[in-house]
């Protein structure tokens, strides 16, 4: 299992020749992501994309990660044993890679289908000719990262927070605002009540 770190394809050759053959952390962690995408786009594909994730996932439970000390090591422990000791953080290594191919993999494996709630009390007050929208804040089931703000139906902000100002400067009036929680999935929720100025 795992993605060597450096091969060719030479023309007169059939197979891939490996020059490199330890196994860094970042393109398992990147390979791993891509293996079930690449299951998700092509399921009935003859390489069994999904059979080779599996297999990758096994590589790095065995070998890339540590699961006395926790974090990954930065290379395979079956072609670099050494890293079993070596530094796990430095300029070259953080958690990025894995970080980004496991919150992947888990929202492809458990997609998050439900919407959060609609943002209640939407209301509106003036603060130094500033137009201040507040709300109470929604709930998800799973991760709520904040709200898409609209005048007359068009999107004209996001905010994690349950405030949001619009400068009055040049506003004309008989605008409408509304608003939609969203959350890490994208799921947006119904549209709040309107505030009209």
């Amino acid at each position: 299992g795992g993605f060597y770190d450096a091969g060719y394809y030479f023309k007169d050759k059939t197979r891939i020749t490996i020059i490199k053959d330890t196994k860094n952390w970042w393109a398992q962690a990147e390979g791993l992501n891509t293996l079930l995408l690449m299951a998700d786009a092509y399921p009935k594909d003859s390489l069994q994309y999904f059979n080779l994730f599996q297999k990758q996932w096994q590589y790095i439970d065995k070998y890339i990660i540590d699961h006395e000390h926790g974090e990954w090591y930065m290379g395979g422990l079956d072609k670099a044993p050494d890293m079993k000791t070596a530094q796990k953080g430095q300029i070259w290594k953080a958690s990025y890679h894995q970080f980004r191919a496991l919150s992947n993999i888990v929202q492809r494996l458990r997609p998050d289908k439900t919407a959060p709630t609609v943002p209640r009390n939407f209301k509106s007050s003036v603060i130094k000719n500033t137009l201040v929208l507040t709300w109470d804040k929604a709930t998800d089931n799973r991760n709520l990262v904040g709200y898409n703000l609209y005048q007359n139906g068009k999107r004209i902000g996001f905010t994690p927070r349950t405030s949001f100002a619009v400068p009055r400067v040049g506003q004309p009036k008989g605008n409408k605002y509304t608003l939609k929680a969203v959350d890490y999935q994208g799921n947006q929720s119904a549209v709040s009540n309107v505030v009209s100025i």
